[in-house]
């Protein structure tokens, strides 16, 4: 009788293996989903990008071994409103992202991305998928004192969250300065408590890669999500001691081989556990390079100006995608693709569908991924909004520009970093009065729209002619018309300021404190 209750078990287990196995043997399981965004970098900064110099890494291998799109855009060219897009599929504007007060969260912003957001993470947990998150946040932090903590990734849908930056790394945060890093804006957070003020440059993106790291094993039994916005290569340049001064390249080399070192060592424990058919890992940045930080910024590759821009420089973002045994090997695409189609992408691979009761502005291109060559990818054109203001439309090879943010002239990059590479803290001031930088939305429209080709023109220097293209522009007007229908914004996140919610270490809560500084001292505001 045992032996015929045991050989049931085995018939029931090959039958049950065989059901499943065959059911699905074309189509691959929920994958696993591990996204990294870099702080910062240039679509010209990767040696599979086209930098003559710049070491191999994990950027370039990921190339190699999946899919390089050459045509994909962050949402905004700055920090903050290009992440909420990412994390809501959404134009940044309609989650508050406008404002008198900048364009992105400062430490003493006391409101972050709505809760009434359905984030990515929260969409995947609906779906069964592990949430977590490392690394660089700055979509909020404290709404009513130094410590609630209510704005940050814990609160959207990211059930681990190990060491963050609420407001990243910046270069007042250099330690190594004669003035040393400000306390008022560079602490490291473990989920929602300070434990560095200011934070270590030397050991933070280890301790970074150990939480992700942690995370992968923990959950690998599991459908898991897990977002790494790396903090390279936003000013302050660091690298510890196993990349400082090894990059032929300089600072800035040694910062980009620091973060791809990163990459590399949270994909190996994606190797070791055998998770590497079943993840798709991306990489992407949230914006284009420093350009006003001379040397110690990232390059552009062929494209004009950078960060905070809207030329080609500040929204071409370089990006690749691996899924082995789905996507091709060492494949590019050409497509048109944004940030904001990440959100409805990876819900439908997730085997989710999008809410009804929300207006996503991301289309998702999953289809093009499982069947490249059965379907072009969706996208047909491409709004970029600076807050509510329209700078340019991409249509096809063409882009209308309504107006410029940055550098409109090619003389201020030359004049603002003449003599050297720089200091990392904007160059030659005197080019701002020389030359028209235009940084604030809002600023630099032009009395009537500029046509390019930018797949013949990638530095945006030769306008067409209108007339020539009237039918088309009549058609873009149109579809600029139909969007701004829907486009109502909330209140402005971006002017609560109070310097009451600025973070500050407790030493009671085994924060390392590198300052001396009481919660009440106004000095906590920077007067």
């Amino acid at each position: 009788m045992a032996a015929e209750y045991f050989l049931y078990l085995v018939f029931t287990a090959l039958l049950i293996q065989v059901t499943f196995t065959g059911a699905d043997e074309d189509t691959p399981r929920r994958p696993n989903f591990l996204l990294f965004l870099a702080d910062d970098v240039g679509y010209g900064d990767f040696n599979a990008f086209g930098h003559p110099v710049q070491e191999r890494g994990a950027v370039d291998q990921l190339a190699a071994d999946g899919l390089k799109l050459t045509n994909f855009y962050a949402a905004e060219s700055v920090c903050s409103p290009s992440r909420a897009a990412l994390l809501t599929g959404r134009q940044p504007a309609r989650s508050g992202f406008w404002g008198s007060t900048g364009r992105t969260l400062a430490p003493t912003t006391s409101t972050g991305l709505p809760h009434t957001e359905y984030t990515l993470a929260e969409a995947l947990r609906d779906e069964g998928y592990a949430t977590g998150m490392v690394g660089k946040w700055h979509l909020g932090n404290n709404a009513y004192n130094y410590t609630d903590g209510s704005n940050l990734p814990i609160h959207h849908g990211f059930d681990y969250v190990g060491h963050i930056l609420p407001h990243g790394n910046s270069r007042n945060c250099d330690e190594t300065t004669s003035e040393g890093a400000s306390a008022l804006d560079c602490f490291l957070y473990y989920n929602t408590h300070v434990v560095q003020q200011p934070f270590y440059h030397e050991t933070l993106t280890r301790t970074l890669v150990g939480d992700a790291k942690e995370f992968i094993r923990e959950k690998a039994g599991v459908p898991w999500f897990l977002y790494f916005p790396l903090v390279q290569t936003h000013t302050s340049l660091f690298a510890n001691e196993m990349f400082r001064g090894r990059s032929k390249r300089g600072d800035y080399g040694d910062n980009v081989n620091e973060m791809m070192w990163a990459m590399d060592e949270v994909i190996a424990v994606v190797d070791e556990l055998n998770l590497t058919n079943d993840t798709l890992v991306i990489f992407t940045s949230d914006n284009g390079p420093s350009i006003r930080s001379c040397g110690q910024g990232g390059d552009p590759g062929i494209f004009h100006s950078g960060k905070s821009s809207f030329f080609e420089g500040g929204l071409r973002m370089p990006t690749v995608m691996k899924w082995p045994g789905v996507i091709e090997p060492g494949t590019t695409n050409s497509d048109l693709g944004s940030l904001m189609d990440l959100y409805p992408t990876l819900v439908e691979l997730a085997g989710g569908e999008l809410r009804s009761d929300v207006l996503y502005d991301g289309t998702s291109f999953a289809e093009s991924i499982l069947n490249p060559t059965n379907s072009t990818w969706p996208r047909e054109f491409l709004l970029n909004y600076c807050q509510t203001y329209l700078y340019n439309v991409r249509y096809g090879p063409y882009k209308i520009a309504y107006g410029a943010l940055g550098a409109s002239s090619r003389e201020f990059e030359s004049c603002l970093c003449s003599g050297g590479q720089g200091n990392g803290r904007g160059g030659n001031r005197a080019c701002y009065d020389e030359h028209a930088f235009n940084t604030e939305c809002g600023e630099g429209m032009y009395e009537r729209p500029v046509l390019y080709n930018i797949d013949l023109d990638p530095r945006e220097l030769y306008p067409l002619s209108l007339r020539d293209h009237r039918d088309m522009m009549r058609m873009i007007r149109g579809w600029v018309a139909e969007f701004e229908r829907t486009f109502d914004t909330p209140s402005s996140i971006l002017n609560s300021q109070s310097c009451q919610t600025r973070s500050c270490c407790d030493v009671e809560n085994h924060c390392v404190c590198h300052f001396n500084m009481t919660v009440a001292e106004d000095t906590r505001c920077g007067v």
